[in-house]
């Protein structure tokens, strides 16, 4: 991933989960005064295991009922699905910086789903809404991010983890 997707992705990650009070930062910046961080080394691999969904931009693994600190994202998925016929866009006339643009966008939406599994500290997807098991890559790519918020159940959960938990996620992003 070029530094521009790296940065657009954390960028889009974080500001899916500031209105929660949950602060994502990257390795090397300034941290937060606070004594609760959790750390959680992201990295991309060419594609999914076989035992993740196809199609898939992230994952994270489980170890009894346990998130890993470790997420996995798929950009050479991300970024098929950026230039196929689902996204409905004519990625061919996207100069490089729009590209990265809207590659950095989606799989900073992916990653702040797989960082909700490890934050919620579930494997469970909601019908709606960033825990959303499925999004369409239109939605993914698009301009407004109000389809990637948490229900009033996983805010209720965020706030019980919150209490014993952590509220800032420092990503190491490779």
């Amino acid at each position: 991933m070029s530094p521009r997707v790296i940065q657009m992705m954390v960028q889009e990650t974080t500001r899916i989960w500031a209105p929660y009070g949950v602060d994502i930062r990257v390795d090397g910046q300034k941290p937060a005064v606070t004594t609760r961080r959790i750390r959680l080394a992201v990295d991309s691999a060419a594609h999914p295991a076989p035992d993740v969904a196809t199609g898939s931009l992230g994952s994270i693994e489980f170890r009894e009922g346990t998130p890993e600190p470790a997420i996995l994202l798929y950009p050479a998925t991300a970024s098929a699905l950026v230039a196929g016929p689902g996204a409905e866009q004519d990625e061919n006339r996207w100069t490089i910086a729009y590209r990265d643009i809207v590659l950095g966008r989606t799989l900073g939406r992916a990653l702040a789903h797989e960082v909700g599994h490890y934050i919620l500290r579930s494997r469970g997807h909601s019908t709606t809404g960033l825990m959303q098991a499925r999004q369409s890559i239109a939605d993914f790519m698009a301009f407004g991010r109000h389809r990637f918020s948490l229900t009033a159940d996983e805010v209720t959960r965020l706030r019980q983890v919150m209490r014993i938990g952590t509220p800032e996620t420092a990503v190491n992003a490779q």
